[in-house]
């Protein structure tokens, strides 16, 4: 056998060059078949045959076979060769700690033979080791020092193939950004390798990362670019790879009969080449798939095969991928006590690798588990610790494209939706309002990619018999999990082990029923039960500073309505609306919005379509309270598709709701600044007011702008003006630019822009614009970058379309405009949910500004009062004469002659679109 080393040792190195090239890929096998012209390299060979089909004991027998001849012969290369033959028979049989010693053994060699190139390979197998246990950490540190070393030597190949590892745990451990970042470095070297395996490799960790962050077209694409490659590379088992991910997309779009048409061809292909990684993985897709289509049992069964493999081949991950599937197949099939085990199971394997995507999975089932069994107390601790996991892979979510943080908050927000959902069913308002609160902060963290855009979450709060829930809970697991490893290898201590298992277990119970009694006892007389972090202190500033206030929170879920209000006092109630759903409210909205948005519109039918949503977002109960304590103002915190809904607009079937109560909108009570008003005095409020009326490419133009700013300025710079409601400075069309409204904030507190403007949903802060007078866009993710906002305490867009969203769209965006302005330092927005007309605007604008006027040291006018009082005289003075509309719009909006029935601007499109966010006093 002497002969056999040279040329074998020549024939492994396409092994080694290549680190991410499995022993069972018949490119490799073929290149050392060539080889194979000695009987004693033939022996060798067989070793490789016996290992591609599977038979790995048989494998190992004629390896260790030829180790013994190589230790004989001092022959240190065939040494590390065969070693690591060894190690990856041991890690198919499932034994890491024999791979990792194998592997271990072949890097001293490697160091001693003074070959980093080849120590590298060897790093990245043993950092796959790693990553099949779980230990990401050790794996990710692993796959760096292989890194270090092929960057050190030039090794372009085995560079991308350690990043490639890095991505891989990153995306492991819910680091998506990271994750994306790694693999698209690893993409570029592949492809300017020419490395058209690899690049097929790297193309499905983006896939992968693509779908966990809910973009699955965009991952199908990439995965049939991967599939396409491997096809070419004649690689079977990577084929297998790419239709198992395929499958899982194609679930994702509920395309069942294609997902199970890929996952059953790539477990044939696994099954012949007895990969049971690949089999593990792809019975836990195929069982889901069989879940979603009411064949539990056959799920079932799937799933336990999977879970054996996983333990076999001692693969972390995906035993706890399979306890978690199994946990949910239990729960349909109403083995709950079973599904609690499998959850707790799946639970204590995520945590103990570190997959917090995982975690999340499993706490949310634990939750809606718990939450079956009537136990809501505990299913809210676990919900809660789902929302903070979510919390945490947020913060690092931040680098990535608006699409794809929002596409990731679509795939979670269900968690925060079904926790506010719960609290409130337990009348535990304050804490829901809280679920409600964070969840626009992360709407907004969501719209808002700036690094300037500072919305940072602490998580939703917990208090001290839930972290002693939590606590126990993790005892529990963690104990029980080796239990279980007891008990499969029949332990001497397994006895003395239940018992500590079984009081552990009553602990457990025992603190749920102490959390569950303090809950129920003082959930209606303990204010600061609920209120662990203070979480209406700002809502109370609010109070405090605008007396007989109260604040609504609208909370839209799938099948339910929730309305919460606040007031002064820490006061708070809810109401659940029957029958009330997402669909049934977005279609009521949409009616009512194409009414509005028409000033010919049927204003009985509007008033019809107004009423519904009145009795939705102010139930009978609320509107009782309102008139029974005097409130006065009403501030709205919408949520989702009510955010379209101009509130002033609401009709209680005998009056608009901006007639009995002075109407705005917050973003968040978190997010509002009310510690100033505007000055008393009208000679101490200084306007800015910037304007265009000239017509500009694209664009129509807007003849009553002039007026507009006339009539609300006294410019000084202007000897003779002496028109004006306010003293300011006035700029129109050329003289409106960028650098001039930037240089001219200084010394004012009212920013006032008349202008066309767009704001475009679908293409986000990106392609939203405020139009200059110069016919320059002025980008909204400009807005914040403009010096002096901060003196600014009301900024007025007398445009189009200024926080409007579009039909498909959950309301996120009209918040957007708002916010870039107030995070800029403006204290509060004036902005249109549709295209106003041209002269009704200029006219509810002087009225606007005159009644703010009337305002004194010793009675002021709030921004509200103004507003109401504004839309009250649009309303009943009906002398207007009709005009030809102008809209501030593009030039494609068509406008219509208004009819004799419209001789006046009492119509609600005239006057409602305008609404008030953030401060209004």
């Amino acid at each position: 056998m002497a002969c056999i080393a040279g040329n074998l040792v020549a024939a492994f190195a396409v092994v080694l060059l290549n680190p991410c090239i499995n022993l069972a890929n018949p490119s490799v096998l073929s290149t050392q078949q060539v080889v194979a012209s000695t009987p004693e390299m033939k022996q060798y060979q067989a070793g490789l045959d016996l290992y591609k089909e599977g038979k790995y004991p048989e494998a190992l027998a004629v390896f260790r076979e030829i180790q013994a001849f190589y230790v004989q012969n001092n022959n240190l290369k065939g040494q590390r060769e065969i070693l690591i033959n060894i190690g990856r028979v041991h890690e198919k049989l499932g034994r890491a700690s024999k791979a990792l010693q194998a592997f271990n053994a072949a890097l001293d060699i490697t160091q001693k033979l003074e070959a980093p190139v080849q120590a590298g390979s060897i790093l990245i197998k043993m950092a796959g080791v790693y990553e099949l246990l779980g230990e990401y950490d050790r794996s990710f540190a692993t796959y760096d020092r292989a890194l270090q070393i092929y960057r050190k030597h030039n090794s372009r190949r085995g560079e991308a193939a350690a990043l490639t590892g890095k991505g891989l745990i990153s995306l492991r451990q819910g680091k998506y950004t990271k994750a994306l970042d790694l693999y698209q470095q690893a993409l570029q070297v592949r492809r300017l390798e020419g490395d058209r395996y690899g690049e097929a490799i790297t193309l499905s960790g983006i896939g992968v990362s693509y779908l966990q962050l809910g973009q699955p077209q965009k991952a199908l694409d990439v995965h049939q670019q991967a599939l396409r490659l491997r096809k070419q590379s004649k690689d079977i088992r990577g084929q297998a790879i790419s239709r198992r991910y395929i499958g899982q997309t194609y679930a994702a779009f509920s395309r069942n009969r294609k997902a199970l048409k890929q996952y059953q061809k790539a477990l044939d292909i696994f099954r012949n080449a007895n990969d049971f990684n690949g089999q593990e993985r792809t019975l836990i897709r195929m069982a889901g798939l069989y879940n979603k289509t009411g064949q539990h049992q056959e799920a079932l069964d799937l799933l336990y095969e999977a879970r054996s493999i996983a333990k076999k081949i001692s693969d972390r991950k995906g035993e706890g991928l399979a306890h978690s599937e199994i946990g949910k197949t239990q729960d349909r099939l109403q083995q709950y006590s079973e599904a609690l085990k499998s959850h707790r199971y799946a639970l204590a394997l995520r945590q103990q690798i570190g997959d917090r995507a995982g975690e999340v999975e499993t706490l949310s089932d634990i939750a809606s588990l718990l939450e079956q069994q009537q136990q809501p107390e505990t299913a809210v601790v676990f919900y809660k610790e789902a929302v903070n996991q979510i919390e945490d892979i947020r913060k690092e979510l931040t680098t990535l494209s608006i699409s794809e943080q929002e596409a990731y908050a679509d795939t979670v927000a269900h968690v925060y939706r079904s926790l506010a959902d719960l609290l409130l069913s337990q009348d535990r308002i304050l804490e829901a309002q809280q679920v409600l609160e964070l969840l626009k902060v992360q709407e907004l963290r969501n719209f808002t990619r700036e690094s300037r855009t500072n919305i940072e979450s602490q998580g939703i709060a917990t208090y001290e018999s839930e972290a002693m829930v939590v606590e126990t809970h993790d005892s529990l697991i963690r104990f029980g999990t080796d239990v279980k490893q007891c008990e499969e290898a029949q332990c001497p201590l397994l006895s003395q082990k239940l018992d500590q298992l079984e009081q552990i277990n009553a602990d457990f119970e025992k603190t749920v029923q102490e959390l569950e009694a303090e809950i129920r006892s003082r959930r209606a007389q303990d204010f600061k039960f609920f209120d662990p972090n203070k979480l209406v202190r700002k809502a109370e500033s609010i109070f405090a500073a605008q007396p007989n206030t109260v604040i609504v929170y609208p909370l839209v879920l799938e099948d339910k309505l929730w309305i919460l209000w606040a007031s002064a006092g820490g006061i708070t109630r809810s109401i659940e609306v029957p029958g009330v759903g997402r669909s049934e409210l977005g279609q009521a909205v949409l009616e009512f919005r194409q009414l509005l948005q028409d000033p010919n519109s049927d204003i009985v039918r509007l008033q019809a379509t107004s009423k519904t949503l009145y009795d939705w977002l102010l139930p009978v109960e609320l509107a009782k309270e309102l008139k029974a304590n005097q409130i006065e103002n009403l501030i709205f915190s919408l949520d989702n598709v009510t955010r379209y809904i101009p509130t002033d607009a609401l009709f209680s079937g005998e009056r608009y709701l901006i007639e009995d109560y002075n109407l705005s909108t917050i973003i968040s009570a978190e997010l509002t600044d009310t510690t100033s008003q505007l000055p008393a005095t009208v000679d101490q409020t200084r306007i800015l007011a910037l304007g265009l009326s000239n017509p500009v490419s694209g664009f129509n133009s807007l003849p009553n702008v002039p007026d507009e700013l006339d009539a609300i300025v006294r410019d000084a710079s202007k000897p003779n003006d002496a028109i004006g409601i306010y003293p300011g400075r006035e700029m129109l069309n050329e003289q409106f630019t960028r650098k001039s409204m930037r240089d001219n904030l200084g010394g004012h507190q009212v920013l006032h822009i008349a202008t066309h403007g767009e704001f475009i949903p679908g293409n986000r802060a990106q392609s939203s614009y405020v139009l200059l007078g110069d016919g320059d866009k002025l980008p909204i993710s400009e807005v914040e970058k403009l010096r002096g906002l901060g003196q600014i305490h009301l900024v007025v867009l007398s445009a189009c379309q200024t926080a409007l969203g579009d039909s498909g769209q959950d309301g996120t965006e009209i918040n957007g405009l708002s916010y870039y302005f107030l995070n800029g330092g403006a204290k509060a927005v004036i902005a249109s949910l549709w295209n106003v007309n041209d002269r009704s605007t200029r006219l509810l604008m002087e009225r606007f500004y005159s009644q703010l006027a009337q305002s004194t040291p010793q009675e002021r006018i709030t921004k509200a009062q103004a507003m109401r009082l504004t839309k009250l005289d649009l309303i009943y003075d009906r002398t207007g004469q009709s005009q030809p509309r102008n809209d501030r719009g593009r030039i494609d909006i068509q406008g219509k002659p208004d009819s004799g029935q419209s001789n006046d601007f009492s119509h609600p499109y005239y006057w409602a679109p305008f609404t008030i966010i953030g401060n209004a006093l």
